[in-house]
């Protein structure tokens, strides 16, 4: 398993420029994924809270969770709390 570090926050965030500025927050970089659940990041056009972080699922094609933030230092632990949700909710689905 892969740890998430500042410097994969900040690799996606400098992906999402790759984007037009109007398809930012239409077009998600993933962080990580664990089987149908995915955590990526959205650009807001928002000066108080530009990041959107989400853990998404890909067999529902919904969003489960999400928070926004203002900057990669506070992504870092919202991304992993998101990542550990999506390795928990993927072990549970292989049970079943």
């Amino acid at each position: 398993m892969r740890k998430l570090t500042e410097a994969h926050i900040l690799r996606a965030y400098v992906r999402l420029f790759l984007f037009p500025e109007d398809e930012r927050s239409a077009n998600p970089v993933a962080l990580a994924r664990h089987g149908a659940f995915e955590v990526r990041m959205h650009e807001l056009p928002s000066d108080d809270l530009p990041l959107w972080l989400e853990l998404y699922c890909h067999d529902r094609q919904t969003t489960i969770d999400f928070g926004a933030c203002r900057d990669v230092v506070e992504a870092l632990p919202l991304a992993e709390e998101l990542t550990f949700w999506a390795r928990l909710l993927h072990r549970r689905s292989r049970r079943h």
